[in-house]
């Protein structure tokens, strides 16, 4: 069965701007999915794990040439909700802030970048 982690609940399916001083250098998205690891078997007779939620983070650059797309799952998840909970985001060597945006705002991301 399918269990959402409610670690995830403010960050599911949201947009957040990142920051470099007052300046917005990138969009963030962040989608949930799920992922479970086959632990034997082949073909029809394969077993899986227990599933895990995971973090998709599509980001791209505003006025920038930086562009994200990434999968976050176990410690790198875990590392990264810990820098989100400071307002922070660990990007190519660089901390920036970071801010996330309400559900509007966040709907009019997905829009825009036409993610279903």
């Amino acid at each position: 069965m399918l269990r959402p982690d409610p670690c995830l609940d403010s960050y599911r399916n949201r947009a957040a701007k990142v920051l470099d001083g007052d300046a917005v250098v990138m969009t963030l998205y962040a989608r949930s999915d799920f992922i479970a690891t086959r632990t034997g078997g082949r073909l029809w007779w394969r077993r899986y794990g227990e599933p895990a939620e995971l973090l998709m983070l599509i980001g791209s650059g505003d006025g920038t040439d930086l562009h994200l797309d990434d999968w976050l799952v176990g410690d790198e998840l875990t590392d990264a909700l810990s820098q989100w909970a400071l307002g922070l985001f660990r990007f190519r060597g660089h901390e920036f802030r970071l801010l996330w945006l309400d559900d509007d705002q966040s709907a009019a991301v997905r829009d825009e970048w036409q993610l279903s």
